[in-house]
Order: structure tokens, then sequence, then C-alpha cells
């Protein structure tokens, strides 16, 4: 009884451990995978959340040209739009993680629909650079309106699946089990 407890609180700490959300910490570029690039898209920061408007030079290594090109996040809805110059949906998707460092704002988002959506697969990346982004252009607390131009790069990710904590633990300690029953086996054929 004891035992039959004890098996189900491992696969239950395992099981938790394991279904993990994607996240930007968790993604990983898909090789091959169709890319868009804009060269000088308008990022705009206020207490609305940050917009993003791709400029007409965007490029695609799958449809050109691309018309529009779109995203806002901190903001409801957090989405991502292209479309193609008769306005029919490139590729759609609701944004699932935001992050920003100096020069670099990330969004991870959800693919949803478009005629590009078969290609990207579940998951994109936004990457929008500008030497303007400080660390706090997401804080969409702070008063004003702070527009500049960027590099954005749209991405095809994948979720790249780590080893949980819970299970490093029992891999050691099944490591360290098979250990002392190969200690054990040389201590009883060597006596």
């Amino acid at each position: 009884m004891i035992l039959k407890r004890l098996v189900l609180l491992i696969a239950f700490i395992w099981g938790s451990a394991a279904a993990q959300a994607a996240t930007l910490d968790n993604v990983t570029p898909v090789v091959g995978a169709p890319t868009i690039f804009d060269p000088m898209a308008t990022v705009t920061a206020s207490s609305f959340g940050v917009s993003y408007i791709g400029s007409p030079g965007a490029t695609s290594t799958t449809f050109d040209p691309i018309l529009i090109l779109g995203a806002n996040f901190n903001v409801i809805p957090d989405t991502f739009e292209a479309f193609d110059p008769l306005f029919s949906p490139l590729l759609t998707g609701t944004t699932l993680d935001v992050a920003e460092g100096p020069g670099i704002i990330q969004a991870l988002f959800a693919t949803t629909g478009g005629s590009l959506a078969p290609a990207y697969g579940s998951l994109f990346r936004l990457t929008l650079s500008s030497p303007l982004f400080t660390g706090s252009t997401l804080d969409t607390g702070s008063p004003g309106v702070f527009v500049t131009e960027a590099l954005a790069l749209v991405e095809a990710v994948e979720a790249v699946n780590v080893i949980p904590l819970p299970a490093g633990f029992w891999l050691i300690l099944s490591g360290f089990g098979g250990l002392m029953m190969l200690r054990r086996s040389t201590k009883s054929a060597t006596a």
C-alpha cells in the first residue's frame, strides 16, 4: 500500500514538472522554416502597450511582398497580424510571452491562422532590435509615447523539452542506487 502511494506521488511530481508552457526561455528556432525580416519597423510604446507596424520593405522567405505587418503586446488584445497586398491574412497569432533586454524586445506568439500558418507551426517569435530600447520600454505604466525605428525578425520556433528538476533528482537517485548495487555485487563476489 505504501509502495503504491509512493509510486503515485512520484508520477504526480514527474508529470506536473514535465508539463511546461512555452516561454521565450524554452524555445529554439526551427531550421529551414520561413522568416520575415523588416529593416525599418516602427515601434510605439505608450501607456496602452507596445505596438509594432511593419514597413513596406518587409520581406519573407516564402511570400513577397508583405503589405502590413503588425503586433500589439502588453495590451488587450495581444495579437500579431501579417497581411498580403489583398489584405488576406498571412500569419496571425496571440501573445504567450514577452521579454525585454537592453536593445531588444521579444514576443512569443501562438499561431492562430493565416495562409503561412502551416509553414510556421504552432509557435513563432517576433524580435525587435533598436539601440533605443533601454530595458524598460515595456513598462507601460509610464506616461507619454515613445516611437522609434527597429529591425524586426519573425521566425518559427519550437518548444524545447528540458529535464525538469524532479526528473533530475530521480535520475541521480537511480544512479546512486545502481552504484550501491554494483558495490554490493562486487563485495559478495569477493567473499
